[in-house]
Parts: structure tokens; sequence; C-alpha cells
């Protein structure tokens, strides 16, 4: 596909966008009061079913960082701890299809 980047590109946006927005509701639910604890044991809490979702990101997030260092230390990104950064403080959704994003423009 000639413009994937693209595609990235629109995950990356709704990734961030629907991750934050549920962040903002979930604050609205409790008040105004984020606890970081609270919203990561949520996702153990629920039932077998969130468990197995968490189960999914945990590792996916996991080896998705990994790749965007060893990747993005080979083919020599700029700025790559911002990736990272924005792996914890936006979200994985958001982070790595903006790190595919700009690694495409990079290799093509």
């Amino acid at each position: 596909m000639k413009n994937v980047q693209y595609v990235y590109l629109l995950a990356s946006i709704v990734g961030g966008g629907m991750t934050v927005y549920y962040v903002f509701l979930g604050i609205q639910a409790h008040q105004g009061d984020f606890d970081v604890m609270t919203f990561v044991q949520s996702t153990w809490t629920a039932d077998a079913y969130a468990k197995s979702l968490s189960c999914d990101f945990w590792t996916a997030a996991t080896m998705g960082t990994l790749f965007m260092l060893v990747e993005g230390t080979r083919i020599k990104i700029k700025y790559l701890y911002l990736y990272v950064l924005a792996t914890f403080f936006i979200a994985f959704a958001f982070a790595f299809p903006l790190f595919l994003f700009n690694r495409h423009r990079l290799v093509s």
C-alpha cells in the first residue's frame, strides 16, 4: 500500500482520542480524582473477560515498546524517547501507531 503511513496516523489519532476520552469519563465517575493504582487495578478486577483483555494489552504494549526501542535505534529515529513517554503518559494506542507512521516515512 502506497499511503499506509496515513492509516497508522489515523489509528494513532483514534487510539489516543478514545483512550483519553474514557480516562476523562473515569475521572468524572470518580469525582475528579485520578489514581494510577485504582486505574490499573480496575482492569484486573471486573471479570475474566477484562483480565483477558488486560493480559492481551500488557503483552502487546510491552513487546510493542520493545520493538519501538529496537527498531527506532536501528533506523535512528530522532526523539525516540518521546514515543516511550507517550506510551506511558498518553496511550500505547496513540504512541505505537504514531511510531509506525514515522518509521514508514523514514524507510520508504
